[in-house]
């Protein structure tokens, strides 16, 4: 079983993902580290060196080298839905949970690991604010449709992680 976790940055993808995983026994992968690991490169470097467009090839190229044949808990870039046909194949080669989260939630979680992130490390916190409102809105749309949504509220990684173990456990026994 393969599951995609989607969302804005700051949404929580990777670290409830990570306690999601342990929960349910999976094997848990965050694509921009499997990147950075396949390419020797952080993702700053390669938006630095090569752009955002070679990146989305990346990661086009990464998720189909995933292996289909084990329990799978995959955290997506939080731009890798809204590029090409990438929402159309996540759903339908695995489950997909949108992991809604507020903006003022995505500000405050994104505010201080910015530099660790080419789109907005060198914004400004207005600036910051203005990236997640301007921006946020267009991945809505491919955000919105996947399989399933939770809610994040500002609930701690804990409560998040169960409550997605919860929805890919009842999915499972369909």
């Amino acid at each position: 079983m393969l599951v995609f976790l989607i969302g804005f940055m700051g949404s929580g993808k990777t670290t409830a993902g990570k306690m999601a995983a342990e929960m349910l026994g999976f094997s848990f992968i965050d694509l921009d580290h499997f990147i950075e690991e396949k390419y020797k490169k952080t993702i700053n470097e390669i938006f630095s060196l090569e752009g955002e467009n070679h990146f989305r090839l990346l990661e086009q190229e990464a998720i189909q080298e995933l292996p289909k044949d084990r329990n799978l808990l995959i955290a997506t870039g939080g731009g890798f839905p809204s590029h090409e046909n990438n929402m159309e194949w996540l759903n339908e080669n695995g489950e997909t949970i949108y992991l809604k989260a507020h903006r003022g939630t995505l500000f405050s979680r994104l505010l201080h690991v910015k530099k660790n992130r080419p789109l907005i490390r060198d914004l400004s916190d207005v600036g910051l604010m203005e990236f997640i409102m301007n921006v946020l809105p267009g991945r809505e749309i491919y955000y919105e449709k996947a399989k399933h949504r939770v809610e994040t509220m500002n609930e701690k990684p804990m409560v998040l992680s169960a409550k997605i173990a919860d929805l890919i456990s009842k999915n499972s026994k369909k």
